[in-house]
């Protein structure tokens, strides 16, 4: 019991590492929001503001005009009848011509099923992706925003579980299999000791996850 715990902390202390952005240290505002936008923006994030309140959102983020945004997106279901002219182009997914995506004379795009072509209009059932934009905080008010990268702490547990395992292994600490002599099997116990350290390594790595973090306010 007494390594296995040691086993897990030394785990934890391989998946729980993290990089810091850091806004006073960037080129630009705008160079440190756009790596922002690409980074985070359609991950769970964690906001910690100047007064250390916490605001947790799983929605996707922006940063826009010096403003933290959160995008929601839902699915409208509608009857359509629309003028043949307004159909830009339709792509159809099966041979019956009962299900397309459409694109509008708009540029607006309609996934349609149950199509049914009248003489100069189409009638069908639409389904569209909105997408809202919500203002959340002001950037002065932001400490620091956060996400957990889980493939990044998945193969960074995986590599530390798989050293240390073969390590505590080879020692015959994890694995003592004997080696027909009244010794200990020093090959079978290493292999054994590398996949426990690689399972473990990868199960704790990706619950814990690499902590990527901007930090927007200084001197914090």
């Amino acid at each position: 019991m007494k390594l296995f715990i040691i086993f897990l902390t030394a785990l934890f202390s391989f998946a729980g590492c993290s990089t810091t952005h850091y806004l006073q240290y960037s080129k630009s505002h705008d160079k440190f929001y756009d790596d922002y936008n690409n980074s985070a923006g359609h991950k769970d994030i964690e906001v910690v503001l100047n007064n250390d309140s916490l605001i947790s959102r799983d929605n996707h983020s922006v940063i826009r005009n010096d403003t933290l945004y959160i995008f929601k997106e839902e699915s409208e279901e509608k009857e359509y009848v629309l003028p043949v002219n307004d159909i830009k182009k339709m792509d159809y997914h099966s041979n019956d011509y009962k299900t397309a995506d459409l694109l509008l004379s708009n540029g607006e795009k309609i996934k349609a099923e149950g199509i049914s072509v009248l003489e100069d209009s189409i009638r069908f059932k639409g389904f569209r992706d909105l997408i809202y934009k919500t203002p959340l905080v002001p950037v002065s008010d932001i400490n620091v925003v956060s996400y957990k990268n889980h493939l990044r702490g998945t193969i960074q547990g995986v590599l530390g579980g798989t050293l240390l395992g073969g390590a505590l292994g080879a020692t015959g600490w994890i694995f003592k299999p004997p080696d027909g002599h009244g010794g200990i099997d020093r090959l079978g116990a290493t292999i054994g000791g590398v996949l426990s350290g690689l399972i473990i390594g990868g199960v704790v790595g990706y619950i814990i996850g690499y902590n990527v973090n901007y930090q927007f306010s200084p001197g914090r």
